[in-house]
């Protein structure tokens, strides 16, 4: 198997980030760990990274309970990460180690006319679901 995926064919995220690249994409079948896996990296080094998404509407899906990113990472860790909703932005937020943001959940279709917002503390930006499913309606100068 290759370096990409590790020997329990599980997406090798260590591998992947330590390529030369601004820009890394991650395109395959369903359940082979892309999101949780880069979650559970990026929340075990404490890195800080904005949570993207094509529209709001899926955006506003992750900021219910129902509908958070990290309830899998919430059941298998010891975090409890749960979203807060503000102004078309959610900050993912560990509850019970002060609150501290985890990470910031933003639209593409929102944050595309929204200019000064400071994001210079993250590193990452998580592009969850970036491929559009067949009749969604593509973005001005999404790519």
């Amino acid at each position: 198997m290759s370096k990409i995926y590790d020997t329990n064919g599980w997406v090798n995220w260590d591998y992947i980030l330590e390529q030369p690249s601004s820009f890394i994409s991650v395109v395959g079948a369903r359940g082979v760990g892309k999101t949780y896996g880069i979650f559970k990296k990026l929340t075990k080094e404490k890195k800080k990274f904005i949570y993207l998404r094509r529209l709001k509407s899926q955006l506003d899906q992750c900021g219910k309970l129902e509908g958070n990113p990290f309830k899998k990472i919430n059941e298998d860790t010891s975090m409890d990460i749960k979203p807060f909703s503000s102004g078309g932005i959610i900050s993912f937020r560990e509850v019970d180690k002060n609150g501290s943001i985890i990470a910031v959940g933003v639209a593409l279709s929102v944050v595309a006319n929204v200019r000064g917002i400071d994001f210079s503390d993250y590193v990452y930006i998580v592009f969850d679901e970036f491929i559009a499913s067949s009749g969604e309606q593509p973005i001005k100068n999404e790519f």
